[in-house]
């Protein structure tokens, strides 16, 4: 299986809200949309035909997920990222935004603090704000060429009171893939301060070679309790 990354494809007036969106974005259409995650390769043949064969039995009824599905995610988790997980910890959302709002009305009230590190994932902002909660910003600090987590603040904002963190592992839009030292940092503070973290690792299967990204549930049991992973 093997998509082919060297085939020019032209994704305009087809709907592709990445290119057909622009000129109403930017003002101009003669630009490179790099403004957002979309890939212009296409996928595996073996993927196409199988999407096309669903299609063609022509019902798009309710479907059930089939217990292939939980072994193949949880396969996926052990052998890339040496994370055991069980199968009933996992649970379906339409995307990664529509989780994390999920997640912030079950571990919040309206009012309550949610930390994020900034610069980050601009929808971190809108599904904070949008659901009646305040952002409470710990920004990351440039270190040489290095982005780091300036721990001292974060230690200060969740002593404040901050019920949630969002966090971006690996970050979205600096690249840092945390190592674990900071990401056990991170977890102690987390604990001591019982602070839910809800940690977008949607990026975690794109880290280049002489990085490894490493979950933050799987970093102890205690961080594991109060952890819940997003990923696509």
């Amino acid at each position: 299986m093997s998509c082919q990354f060297d085939t020019l494809i032209d994704r305009r007036n087809t709907n592709c809200k990445k290119w057909d969106g622009v000129l109403e974005l930017f003002g101009q259409d003669n630009l490179i949309p790099m403004w957002i995650a979309d890939m212009d390769f296409r996928p595996p043949e073996e993927v196409v035909k199988s999407v096309c064969e669903r299609a063609a039995h022509g019902i798009y009824g309710y479907e059930s997920r089939p217990e292939e599905y939980l072994e193949a995610v949880t396969n996926w988790l052990l052998t890339r990222h040496n994370w055991k997980v069980s199968p009933s910890w996992i649970f379906h959302s339409p995307g990664v935004v529509s989780g994390l709002a999920l997640a912030i009305h079950a571990f919040s009230k309206p009012g309550d603090r949610v930390l994020i590190q900034c610069p980050v994932y601009p929808p971190f902002h809108s599904v904070i704000q949008d659901n009646d909660r305040i952002v409470a910003e710990s920004p990351l600090y440039l270190e040489g060429s290095k982005f780091r987590m300036d721990f001292a603040n974060l230690e200060k904002q969740f002593q404040s009171g901050v019920k949630l963190m969002m966090l971006c592992s690996p970050h979205n839009p600096i690249g840092r893939v945390w190592t674990r030292e900071e990401l056990e940092k991170l977890a102690q503070l987390a604990v001591k301060y019982e602070v839910i973290v809800l940690a977008d690792e949607i990026w975690a299967d794109l880290t280049f070679p002489g990085f490894k990204h490493i979950p933050l549930a799987s970093i102890s049991p205690e961080i594991a309790k109060q952890t819940l992973t997003f990923m696509a």
